[in-house]
């Protein structure tokens, strides 16, 4: 047993360098606990240490603990009953190592969103029902990077610095900018909201510094601008990667000197403001390209945050959703009481370009078309229904029945970049180069160029 003991050390070690510290259990084929990576002994804590011990493994609620069967990797959404008695959502892969004796398996496992979910499907619930969920003025969350960001945000309110907010569109930028001024000093002070790409630059000049009577044609009377209105308070400008040059030096000088003059005036007006700004383009790019003063850029990003998209917090698309169709329901659309599974899956492979703001319309369309009380992926806008075509655009060559069998089953997002699409059909292949080339309908000549030229040299 000594022996078996280090050897199985040496194969948790081997493996761990392989497979890049994703979490996995070495059990013996009737299913008892034999050894634990590092990654998935912190991820489940010590309740695996007894060597010998059984683990409970339900495979969609009907697979006991007991023997195992190799899956070639095939990832099947389970759940683990821990020996605490805790219930633990995973997604399942099993391997069977043929060189052990006794036979061995290997049991990856990449924890997944624990929701309410049944064989019939996710029951929608509200926000705080979530117990890993967190309310941060008016933005709820599971996620750990947005929690962290909520700290971030907490501690710059208490200052009067400047704040960008980096993020895609649709991911929020505009809600924290509005936490940042409820939590500061200001709150009880306007806060001000305009988009420098919505207007053209003459009338966003007017927009935020106002203009006098006569100072261009048609400026009939005196129009108070943005800045004045936000006295005491805070001004969000969005898009300000898009504010034109000119219009940047005067910005400047209200960062610098609290001061500007209206358009068409002679007399400066003091601007005691909170600036935060936001963007979903690279300052510094901009700076690169000659499009934005490099001395603005830095006094308008003293403290930098980055909202995290959807794609990379997929454990807040089930709240989100479920959020979102009780809201909708109460208003007076369609109710549901559940999402079908499939749905859901849909749901949490899609990459929402769009972000949160896109899965909130999704969620509006199937509250007009929808009927009955799930929630089914019939209901969901066609492109949720079109996963086998989503790579065809990466090696439109690719063969889609061959790349259904090899990536439908997992629950991973679908590959959408070039490396992503070759590392999932080198995964799904088991690391047999021809294979893989079959899948992305390429030779294997250049299959090999290709994972040269990703330094995928591993496999």
């Amino acid at each position: 047993m000594q022996n078996l003991s280090v050897n199985i050390e040496q194969l948790i070690q081997g493996v761990t360098q392989l497979a890049g510290g994703v979490p996995f259990l070495v059990l013996r084929n009737d299913g008892s606990y034999l050894g634990v990576s590092d990654g998935a002994r912190d991820l489940i804590g010590g309740v695996l240490e007894i060597e010998g011990q059984n683990i409970a493994i339900e495979e969609h609620g009907v697979f006991p603990a007991g023997p195992l069967t190799s899956r070639d990797w095939k990832g099947e959404r389970s759940q683990f009953t821990m020996l605490s008695g805790e219930r633990m959502a995973f997604c399942i892969h099993t391997k069977g190592i043929p060189e052990a004796q006794p036979q061995l398996y290997l049991v990856r496992f990449d924890p997944v969103p624990i929701s309410y979910a049944s064989s019939e499907g996710f029951y929608l619930r509200a926000p705080h029902e979530y117990p890993d969920a967190i309310e941060f003025y008016g933005l709820w969350t599971r996620s750990q990077k947005m929690k962290e960001l909520f700290e971030i945000v907490s501690r710059a309110a208490q200052t009067d610095v400047t704040v960008l907010v980096r993020g895609e569109s649709g991911t929020g930028k505009e809600g924290i900018a509005r936490a940042i001024h409820q939590l500061s000093k200001r709150e009880d002070a306007p806060f001000v909201a305009v988009n420098c790409a919505a207007l053209s630059p003459t009338l966003l000049e007017s927009e935020l510094f106002g203009h006098v009577k006569g100072a261009f044609t048609g400026a009939i009377r005196e129009r108070v601008g943005l800045f004045e209105r936000a006295e005491g308070g805070t001004i969000f400008l969005d898009e300000i990667a898009e504010l034109p040059k000119d219009l940047q030096a005067k910005l400047l000088r209200v960062l610098q000197e609290r001061t500007y003059v209206p358009v068409g005036g002679s007399h400066p007006k003091h601007a005691n403001v909170r600036v935060i700004s936001a963007t979903h383009q690279s300052l510094r790019q901009a700076v690169t390209d000659g499009a934005f003063r490099e001395d603005l850029m830095f006094r308008l990003r003293v403290v930098p945050m980055w909202i995290p998209a959807l794609r990379e917090r997929r454990e807040d698309i089930e709240l989100l959703a479920s959020t979102f169709l009780l809201r909708l329901g109460d208003s007076g659309r369609h109710k549901f009481k559940r999402i079908h599974p499939k749905a859901m899956q849909s749901l949490m492979d899609y990459q929402w370009t769009g972000n949160v703001r896109e899965l909130q319309n999704v969620m509006e369309y199937v509250s007009v078309v929808g009927s009955g009380d799930v929630l089914t992926i019939d209901l969901l806008p066609p492109e949720f229904r079109e996963s086998r075509r989503r790579a065809q655009h990466i090696f439109p060559q690719a063969t889609p029945e061959l790349q259904d069998d090899a990536f439908a089953e997992s629950s991973e997002p679908w590959p959408t970049s070039e490396r992503e699409l070759l590392v999932r059909a080198l995964a799904s292949a088991n690391g047999k180069k021809g294979k893989a080339a079959e899948i992305l309908g390429m030779h294997r000549t250049t299959l090999w160029r290709k994972m040269k030229e990703y330094g995928l040299t591993g496999w």
